[in-house]
C-alpha cells in the first residue's frame, strides 16, 4: 500500500497551527516565498481539493488520513500579510 503524501509545511513562512475542533486544524501561513506558494497550490491541486487524502504532522503527531476542508483552492492573498493564507485541514478519524 502506498503511503499518503505529507502536507508540505512551508519553511520560508511564518506558520501557526491552531486546533479549531477535535477534527480540524487551521494552518495559518504568512510571508510565503513564491516557491512555497507554488508548492502549496500544487499540493492542493494534486489532492483535487477535498477529494484526495494526505498525512498531516503537528507537534510530533502524524495524522494519517486528512483532507482539505474546501474544494476552493488555497488562494494566496496579501491580507493580512504578504503571501498569506489560512488553510483548514480536516482529520478523518474513521478511515
Amino acid at each position: 500500500m502506498t503511503q499518503r503524501p505529507l502536507f508540505p509545511i512551508p519553511r520560508s513562512s511564518k506558520v501557526k497551527i491552531t486546533p479549531v475542533s477535535a477534527d480540524v486544524f487551521n494552518v495559518e501561513l504568512t510571508d510565503l516565498s513564491d516557491d512555497d506558494v507554488k508548492n502549496i497550490v500544487g499540493f492542493f491541486l494534486a489532492m483535487q481539493g477535498r477529494f484526495g487524502t494526505f498525512r498531516f504532522e503537528h507537534n510530533g503527531v502524524i495524522y494519517e488520513t486528512c483532507r482539505f476542508e474546501s474544494d476552493t483552492g488555497p488562494e494566496i492573498t496579501n491580507e493580512p500579510a504578504p503571501h498569506s493564507r489560512t488553510i483548514p485541514i480536516h482529520i478523518l478519524r474513521h478511515q
